[in-house]
């Protein structure tokens, strides 16, 4: 079972910046200028915002200064998005929560629009406030935590390898294809960093280990779209989930879990 994988950084690199474009966040030039002048195999769409964040980042592996420049653009051109998951409002600083809130209930003009923004089913500011609670003393001493660590969501503590995240991991997945165990790999639809679009072009690379058996089909829940599928040879299904950024499960939780439910079963989607 792999969600939103990210597999081969040539492809999914490049399903990043087809993302970017297919769903109106960038211009036709700078689309362009991407594709023209990055070598994918070892351009990473957001290494600016990893280098940000403590994150260490091999800039031997970089690419040329025009490359540069229009990531740049991109990230200039996209705005203030999460591109984990393109559709979801960023997190809101708790003051502005609070007073959201406060107008919600109120019978100021602004009250319908502050019970429309806080509505929604997912909470944008659900990492800051796992941590807040993940690092309460009582739970950290139910969980049996030493003293001194704190946690973090995503910590510059720990150096990921430039050769690890840049090997391909399509011959892991023919062995596996090999072992006949089944497969489910399934995309949110709406994460531009291991995107759907980066998943199907490398599942297109090993079709000759196992050939599509059932093309594009959508799955529903109760009459309502959850995604589509297709299924191949040798029990790999690969789905997607509407509407889900890059952790389905909080995202779209209803539809994870039923994704989840018909592959333990064995059940058709």
């Amino acid at each position: 079972l792999l969600g939103n994988p990210w597999i081969y950084a040539d492809i999914d690199n490049r399903g990043t910046v087809d993302t970017w474009w297919s769903h109106n966040l960038i211009s036709d030039e700078t689309y362009s200028g991407l594709i023209n002048h990055c070598n994918f195999s070892h351009f990473e769409p957001d290494a600016s915002s990893a280098v940000a964040a403590g994150f260490a980042v091999d800039l031997s592996l970089r690419n040329d200064e025009k490359c540069e420049a229009f990531q740049g653009t991109a990230h200039w051109e996209m705005g203030n998005i999460n591109i984990y998951d393109i559709y979801i409002d960023l997190c809101l600083s708790r003051q502005h929560r609070r007073f959201l809130e406060q107008m919600s209930t109120s019978k100021a003009p602004i009250a319908a629009f502050a019970r429309r923004v806080l509505a929604g089913n997912y909470d944008p500011c659900i990492d800051a406030e796992a941590s807040i609670y993940l690092n309460k003393p009582e739970v950290k001493q139910a969980l049996h935590i030493k003293e001194g660590i704190w946690w973090e969501a995503c910590t510059g503590n720990v150096q990921y390898s430039d050769e690890d995240y840049l090997t391909s991991m399509i011959p892991v997945i023919r062995e596996l294809l090999a072992s006949g165990i089944r497969m489910l790999i399934y995309s949110g639809d709406v994460d531009s960093v291991c995107p759907a679009t980066g998943t199907r072009a490398w599942l297109k690379t090993i079709e000759d280990a196992a050939p599509m058996r059932r093309g594009w089909t959508p799955w529903n829940i109760d009459g309502q779209l959850a995604g589509y599928v297709v299924e191949y040879a040798h029990n790999l299904t690969f789905a997607t989930v509407r509407g889900a950024g890059h952790m389905v499960p909080i995202t779209q939780p209803h539809r994870a879990f039923e994704l989840f439910k018909r592959f333990i079963s064995g059940k058709p989607y």
